[in-house]
């Protein structure tokens, strides 16, 4: 009896990790940078789908002038565009005539079919190399790739300004719409084929798929950074309307990407151009631009995102596609949770551990029992080089509570090695009592001196359950920066919601918070608006100070 219980607890965690995998999409790989401070270039580039079919009034004959103009409203220094057949290759090369092309059709390799083009402004840039692939087994020629349902193709220019002679490569594509494998294949291919460069390299392209799924991760996670979560002057709508039938401004994700090379490219600015043209669309795609800073003699300094987020203890699974859709909206280098009972833990693993790692134990029993303060952290990023807990009490070591506390609380920290330049920060994050402003006191001492510990750039995340006007805010503030008064670009708005939609926002309350030392704060946000849980969650973006490099 026994062995078929534990057959059947068996079978259901495995159903239930199918279906939270189903239902949650992974975070993206964000990589945020500074500005740079060495030589540079200013690109404008665009990715266009403007739909190769089409009757009446959507048809591409009525709709070019449409498309036209939106081009010329940019006037992005290289633009590529998907589902272009030689209709609208001569009817656009006809209309822009500052503009030259490369590319062929998808059919044939000459004028058959879907191009994939690249067009380029020709009295400013010198066009170095050239070419067309297929995103197949046999890329060298006119073929289709494993599942795909249509021949698919890359084309791609290296241009050289004339003036300053700075050059940059740019990549344009569009994925299959049936095809998992032959999206997920042709992600990798393009990966390989732009391995080698030296110069930035922008990618363009319907990608027929979401943020989060396999082939953007292959994209972002293999040496491409994706401009919309770069840039600081961004928007998060979706790109594919089907000429306004979709609602693009429910959460959903974009399909129409502009990437450039992570470390190589600082995106100014991320736009998806979402109004009509003369009230009618031109498309039944929205084209996304993005203004970029091409790096040609240092590596950007890439920034940490830090995130803070009280999940709440109940109905977790209830909750759960809310709260992981904050999760993914944000996409953290690492994650402070507080109230995240076992279950939580569970299930977030389910969803999360193929892109986060997990640090943490029940405050219970410094085991599995009771909530964790876990801290969640993107290993592909970051290397943990020491972590543990600490109860916030007069015996540290082991489950307690001191000082009146409603209940036993903790505070778990990692020491963190980035991967990609080998800087190290501490992570500390807590969740004070509720009740007893003595336990408050000295629970807020207690992970300050933790923190003032050590000699390294130190991040504080967490509910401490007190508003700015408290002294426990003054004992954070008097060592640590509070991010949401020092970055330049910040939200004021509450934290604490209480599940209620009607709450006015001078009805609720700011307790959840994010400090540091030895960074620089560029951004603080709060996701408000989302009721997942009875707190909105807050990130920011930090830089490590020059001094601490």
């Amino acid at each position: 009896m026994a062995a078929i219980t534990a057959f059947f607890e068996s079978l259901f965690i495995k159903i239930l990790s199918f279906f939270i995998s189903v239902l949650v999409a992974l975070p993206v790989p964000a990589h945020i940078y500074d500005a740079p401070k060495g030589e540079t270039f200013d690109v404008k580039i665009m990715s266009y789908n403007v739909y190769v079919a089409g009757a009446g009034e959507k048809s591409p004959e009525n709709r070019t002038q449409l498309v036209v103009e939106t081009i010329r409203s940019e006037m992005p220094d290289s633009f590529g565009l998907q589902e272009a057949d030689w209709g609208w290759m001569s009817r656009i090369s006809e209309a822009l005539p500052e503009y030259a092309y490369v590319g062929v059709g998808r059919d044939d390799g000459e004028q058959g079919g879907e191009f994939s083009p690249v067009f380029y402004l020709k009295d400013k840039y010198n066009l170095i190399d050239s070419g067309t692939f297929w995103l197949s087994k046999t890329p060298e020629k006119p073929s289709r790739g494993w599942d795909a349902m249509l021949k698919r193709i890359c084309s791609y220019a290296v241009l050289e300004d004339k003036e300053t002679g700075k050059r940059y490569a740019h990549y344009n594509a569009h994925f299959d719409h049936i095809g998992q494998n032959a999206r997920a294949n042709s992600a990798e291919l393009i990966v390989e084929k732009t391995a080698g460069y030296e110069i930035p390299v922008v990618l363009t392209g319907d990608f027929n798929c979401d943020e989060g799924t396999a082939p953007y991760n292959t994209i972002a996670g293999g040496g491409f950074a994706d401009t919309k979560y770069m840039a600081k002057d961004t928007m998060n709508i979706g790109s594919f309307h089907n000429f306004g039938v979709n609602d693009v401004y429910d959460g959903r994700s974009p399909i129409d990407f502009v990437f450039v090379t992570a470390g190589k490219g600082y995106a100014k600015s991320y736009r998806v151009l979402d109004e009509k043209v003369d009230g009618k669309y031109s498309s039944d795609h929205f084209p996304v631009v993005s203004e970029i800073q091409l790096c040609y003699d240092e590596e950007l300094t890439e920034q940490l995102r830090v995130m803070s987020y009280n999940l709440r203890f109940s109905d977790p699974l209830k909750r759960l596609t809310g709260v992981t859709g904050v999760i993914n909206e944000v996409a953290p280098d690492v994650l402070g949770t507080q109230e995240a009972t076992p279950e939580w833990m569970q299930y977030l693993n389910m969803a999360y551990g193929d892109v986060y790692g997990a640090i943490g134990v029940g405050r219970d029993d410094g085991a599995n029992k009771g909530e964790y303060s876990a801290i969640f952290y993107r290993k592909d990023k970051l290397k943990v080089v020491d972590s543990g807990t600490f109860w916030l009490s007069e015996t540290p070591d082991v489950p307690s509570g001191s000082w009146g506390t409603a209940c036993w609380r903790i505070c778990t920290w990692a020491v963190f090695e980035r991967l990609s330049d080998g800087k190290q920060f501490v992570h500390l994050n807590t969740h004070l009592d509720h009740v007893s402003v003595e336990a408050q006191l000295h629970q807020a001492d207690m992970v300050v001196e933790k923190a003032k510990s050590f000699d390294i750039p130190v991040v504080i995340t967490g509910d401490m359950n007190v508003t700015p006007d408290s002294p426990v805010y003054a004992a954070y503030t008097a060592a640590f920066d509070d991010t949401r008064v020092t970055a330049p670009v910040t939200d004021d708005y509450p934290t604490y919601n209480g599940f209620d939609e009607t709450r006015a926002k001078e009805d609720m309350s700011l307790i959840d918070y994010c400090f540091s030392k030895g960074f620089t704060a560029q951004k603080f946000d709060v996701v408000e608006g989302n009721y997942s849980s009875d707190h909105f969650a807050i990130w920011a973006e930090l830089s490590f100070e020059t001094s601490a490099e």
